[in-house]
């Protein structure tokens, strides 16, 4: 049991709480009025540190593991270390969090292309973002660039970053 769960669990106990579970279930909406205060808190540092450990890792069809990953294989895994439970394919985690603008970008956000949704990533900046390439593994690349070449489709806020 990873560290962030075992705190979990600590906390259930020691509070007494029925609805804990052992993990970190995230409140999801649709609603774009919802507030970001409804979302999950994740440490920054741990996402960006958990991130750049995929750096590299090559592109599988369907992997979900650092030996390989496809691109929502890579944002399942990454959020998952995180205490996040995302589903696995790109547009499952599209009804996921709530809806952004393209101008409200920022780290932990996820970036959608295609339509329907089918590929991802994770922005660790308004300008970058992490996804796993079909070609050249996990990389980061530039969203603009991206969007040129995939037409992103939207934008998602899953977590509030501390």
């Amino acid at each position: 049991m990873n560290k962030s769960r075992s705190l979990i669990l600590l906390a259930c106990l020691l509070v007494g709480t029925v609805a804990c579970s052992g993990r970190s279930s995230p409140l999801y909406t649709t609603d774009r009025s919802a507030s970001d205060s409804d979302l999950p808190v994740v440490n920054r540092d741990d996402l960006l540190n958990e991130l750049s450990i995929y750096h590299g890792v090559p592109y599988r069809s369907g992997g979900t593991r650092i030996t390989g990953v496809d691109c929502s294989g890579l944002v399942q895994a990454v959020f998952n270390s995180v205490g996040v439970d995302l589903p696995r394919t790109a547009v499952e985690q599209f009804a996921q969090g709530r809806p952004i603008g393209k101008g409200s970008v920022r780290t932990g956000d996820l970036v959608f292309f295609g339509k329907p949704p089918d590929h991802v990533g994770v922005a660790i900046s308004n300008k970058e973002v992490v996804h796993a390439s079909v070609s050249r593994g996990v990389v980061v690349d530039s969203i603009e660039d991206l969007d040129q070449s995939m037409n992103a489709s939207g934008y998602r806020r899953i977590v509030r970053l501390k």
